[in-house]
């Protein structure tokens, strides 16, 4: 009945816009004889069936792509005096952006998805665990793809090295730092005395620091990293650890005990280059287990009351596992961390490393601070 000059030029496909009179029926089915509709092209009785029950039951907007690029959004409503009035408004700009968009996001997860393969065959091997330990698990997920979460593990003189670290931030700019650590550590470990683990913390803290120039009052950046360092001597079955804002978990046979590391972070500004740290030295026992694990565990939030996963409920299932097989332990420890997070957004990366050190001679000692 009445239509503005936009409808008229929408409609017109090559015999002139549609007259006043013409039902919609034979409007529609013209222009999808012509072939001007994409969507309907190879099911044209179908899509027109479709169209027909949507355009006399309207409910939510359609959306039209036509074989010519466009996209058009039909909103249609009946009024009082039984016929309908429909507004048809050209998206093709928004889609085109929509698709560039997803085209670029999709680019962005395969560069992601690349780069957490290089990341992920930088990581030791967990044959080398296996083969270090009398038993062992591993939880490593990253929040974003890549993460500044990692795990660390190469023999030393007299027995082997086992570090988790947490970088500063997750996602790509975590996973820079954690690159900056592993050249390090290399380096560190080759350098470093058997019985000193906190020689490897003080020379990532003193490399951070220079490589980021934040041993100078000028520079913008303020990063770093916390990390658990565990030397284990397997010919004494004596572990010293060391620790910067992360702690040691022992279970032994009678309960479980928190080892906590020094309170300060490697390589951040507010921490003196010549900062030192504390070497914490214990006898292992053969059914001794032991964890390391970042703060995506322990601050992740959730639960009906939305608080942290917390310390408290860690220890408490590390004793409730005390003794299992520790691939079991991981999948204890994954349900309970799931059903905890619920429909929370995770906050951070996730590394639990649990071990059992091979079996050997020793006496039960409590830590001792070196």
């Amino acid at each position: 009945m009445l239509s503005n000059d936009k409808f008229a030029e929408l409609f017109d496909h090559g015999a002139g816009p549609p007259r006043p009179g013409m039902t919609y029926e034979e409007i529609i089915r013209s222009v999808v004889e012509r072939g001007l509709i994409e969507d309907a092209k190879g099911r044209s009785a179908g899509w027109l069936r479709q169209r027909l029950a949507q355009h006399r039951n309207p409910t939510q907007p359609v959306l039209e792509r036509r074989a010519d690029g466009t996209w058009l959004q039909t909103s249609e409503r009946h009024i009082p005096s039984g016929g309908s009035v429909a507004v048809y408004s050209d998206l093709t700009e928004i889609k085109e952006s929509e698709e560039r968009a997803a085209a670029a996001n999709q680019l962005i997860l395969q560069s992601l998805r690349y780069a957490s393969r290089i990341q992920s065959a930088i990581l030791p091997a967990r044959e080398e665990l296996a083969s270090a330990t009398a038993d062992y698990f591993l939880i490593w997920e990253p929040r974003d793809i890549v993460g500044g979460d990692f795990f660390w593990f190469q023999p030393i003189s007299d027995g082997y090295a086992i570090i988790v670290g947490d970088c500063t931030g997750h996602g790509v700019p975590g996973a820079f730092m954690t690159l900056i650590a592993w050249g390090m550590l290399d380096r560190m470990l080759a350098r470093t005395q058997s019985s000193s683990p906190s020689q490897v913390l003080t020379g990532l803290h003193r490399g951070v620091q220079s490589l980021l120039g934040q041993d100078k009052d000028s520079g913008e950046t303020n990063d770093g990293l916390e990390a658990g360092v565990c030397f284990v001597n397997t010919s004494k079955q004596e572990m010293t650890f060391a620790g910067a804002h992360l702690s040691l978990w022992k279970a032994d046979q009678n309960d479980v005990t928190e080892i906590k590391g020094d309170r300060k972070g490697l390589g951040y500004r507010g921490y003196p280059r010549e900062a030192m740290f504390t070497n914490l030295t214990l006898s292992m026992e053969y059914s001794d287990a032991f964890y390391l694990t970042t703060d995506g565990l322990i601050d992740q939030i959730g639960g009906p009351r939305g608080r942290s996963f917390g310390k408290r409920r860690f220890r408490s299932l590390l004793k409730r596992n005390r003794g299992t097989a520790m691939q079991k332990q991981a999948e204890s420890l994954q349900r309970s961390f799931k059903k905890f997070q619920g429909e929370q957004l995770r906050r951070d990366d996730l590394t639990v490393l649990g071990f059992v050190p091979l079996r050997g001679g020793g006496t039960h000692a409590r830590a001792r601070a070196v």
